[in-house]
């Protein structure tokens, strides 16, 4: 960063202040007729300031970026006091060059980032979502949290905002569906409850208005007052427990608790081991393409699928995340453990009358240990816990297995037990 600091003045050099005595000097001084072309040049480029030059991205066909655009949008998103998250800097790139009818090609998101990543006053960072942010290094900033659930605004500006709302006509109640979209429409509107905000206060206000206030909703993609959404008919659908017209499909039977559960246990299952985590919007076409059973929310009880799936009877198997600009839902899998084998707990040591002495002598003899080399004659009191791997194969044919394993005789004392081997017949 400093080597970047030091390198804007050689970049960007300042014009020489001059008195004005030096400077009528200097206006009466000619370059000598003798100066090669190339000085002269040189000259000229050391005092004008240097311009930014188009950079080239990406291979023979790849698009020429002009650099003082991209930085003109990013100072313009700190002025917005919007992040500048990759997404939102491409749409500003391309308002700002139809703004001044520049005739510079659509950018598309990975030029975007290579020319980002070769700029020297840019950071780039990246974060959740698969998603990207070019801030200024050394730059304090004030960016607004679009997601904050938390409500820092004044109750007038609420009241007169729901009077706007509902006072809106067929031809002016449709709004952009995207948050920085509509946010931006009601600022161009000049509304006075939004005189003295910036646009990335807005498009939280419009965030909030949605998910909280209830004053906006959605129809078909787009923004609408919320007595005139689909948000208000799935809220009424919730309360009566019944789903939507437009939610249920045909001759598909729609879900229950029970069949939500297993169906969602199911879908969590078949995930691959790569897979850390699942977009919410894919489940409802996954219950419809496993298990030909349409989930309704609604008829669930809820309005909205993020908040069925926070409920309490599926709180062991997933939970529901905000990440990048998406929720998604992160299963809860349980690891595989390897699984011990304990004789001693398998096996009573005490003889029961249903028990055979020819059963307690085949089961004594796998737990008695009557090797003398390592205990020093003495058997094993307390037979080991085996895994499933150390357990070996049962020998292939009756012979076999008489010669590797000798019979054993159980003898009872009223204290302990001892085991010996009999002579083969």
């Amino acid at each position: 960063q400093q080597q970047q600091q030091q390198q804007l003045p050689q970049q960007f050099p300042q014009p020489q202040q001059l008195s004005p005595q030096q400077g009528s000097q200097q206006s009466h001084q000619q370059p000598p007729q003798q100066l090669p072309q190339h000085l002269h040049q040189q000259l000229q480029q050391q005092q004008q300031p240097q311009q930014l030059q188009p950079q080239q991205v990406g291979s023979k066909s790849a698009l020429v970026v002009d650099m003082k655009e991209v930085l003109d949008a990013v100072e313009s998103l700190y002025h917005d006091e919007l992040k500048p998250y990759g997404r939102i800097l491409r749409k500003r790139v391309s308002e700002l060059g139809q703004a001044s009818g520049s005739s510079t090609p659509d950018l598309g998101i990975k030029e975007l980032r290579s020319a980002c990543d070769s700029c020297p006053w840019l950071c780039v960072q990246d974060v959740e979502g698969a998603d990207w942010v070019a801030m200024f290094p050394n730059r304090t900033a004030n960016f607004v949290d679009v997601y904050s659930p938390y409500d820092i605004y004044p109750q007038e500006m609420w009241q007169r905002a729901a009077e706007y709302f509902g006072s809106l006509g067929d031809d002016s109640m449709i709004l952009p569906g995207g948050r920085y979209s509509c946010a931006q429409v009601l600022k161009s509107r000049h509304l006075p409850f939004l005189s003295d905000r910036s646009l990335g206060q807005v498009c939280h206000i419009v965030q909030l208005a949605i998910s909280q206030k209830k004053l906006l909703g959605y129809l078909n993609g787009a923004v609408v007052p919320y007595n005139r959404s689909q948000t208000m008919i799935k809220e009424k659908c919730a309360e009566r427990q019944r789903p939507c017209t437009s939610s249920t499909r045909g001759k598909s039977s729609v879900a229950t608790w029970d069949m939500m559960r297993g169906c969602l246990r199911r879908v969590i299952e078949n995930m691959s081991p790569s897979e850390q985590t699942l977009p919410l919007s894919n489940i409802k076409r996954l219950f419809r393409a496993q298990f030909q059973v349409e989930l309704s929310e609604t008829a669930l009880g809820y309005s909205k699928l993020s908040e069925l799936l926070q409920d309490r009877r599926l709180q062991d198997l997933c939970r529901v995340q905000l990440q990048g600009h998406g929720y998604v839902i992160v299963p809860f899998r349980v690891p595989a453990k390897r699984n011990l084998i304990s004789l001693s707990d398998s096996l009573s040591l005490q003889a029961s009358p249903l028990t055979t002495a020819a059963t307690q002598e085949q089961a004594l003899s796998g737990l008695v240990n009557t090797s003398s080399s390592e205990n020093g004659g003495r058997r094993s009191r307390r037979p080991q816990p085996l895994a499933l791997e150390e357990i070996t194969s049962p020998p292939s044919s009756p012979r076999r297995a008489n010669q590797e394993i000798a019979p054993a005789v159980l003898r009872l004392t009223p204290t302990k037990f001892t085991a010996h081997s009999l002579a083969t017949t």
